[in-house]
């Protein structure tokens, strides 16, 4: 599959302003049930995709409270965390405030127009007694990075 650097230099060889390209920053995960990456998804994401049961896409809100993110791992090809759960199979992707860290971090070296968040609600937890909105925050943080704003 290609990269993000494969689709913005494709973008960039037919011509369009780097400007107008946006990296996407998804307040919301995936969960496939049934499945795990060691074992019966080695060809993941090239297989099939109608093996894919359960809720699918879930907001990180939710991932966060109903999964035990300090048990993710780290791809550090593509720079996003993943859980990966033997019992019962379960493969959950998402972004968590370092992957939305790290694209900032991509758009802003290449000088691109800016990121582009969808579903802005799903990373807000009012209940919160720190951060309510830490992927925001994590954006922010890296966005002003050495700005004086």
């Amino acid at each position: 599959l290609p990269s993000v650097q494969q689709k913005v230099d494709e973008a960039l060889g037919a011509g369009m302003d780097r400007e107008k390209i946006g990296i996407g920053i998804n307040f919301y995960g995936y969960v496939w049930n049934t499945v795990n990456l060691g074992e019966t998804w080695l060809l993941w994401p090239s297989q099939d995709m109608s093996i894919i049961e359960g809720r699918g896409s879930i907001p990180y809100n939710e991932i966060s409270n109903q999964y035990n993110l300090a048990e993710a791992k780290w791809d550090n090809k593509a720079k996003v965390p993943y859980v990966d759960i033997d019992n019962p199979k379960t493969f959950i992707s998402y972004d968590n405030e370092e992957s939305a860290r790290e694209k900032v971090r991509f758009a802003k070296l290449q000088r691109l127009g800016g990121v582009i968040i969808w579903e802005l609600g799903a990373g807000h937890f009012p209940d919160a007694t720190t951060s309510k909105n830490p992927l925001m925050d994590s954006i922010g943080q890296e966005a002003f990075a050495g700005s004086n704003n």
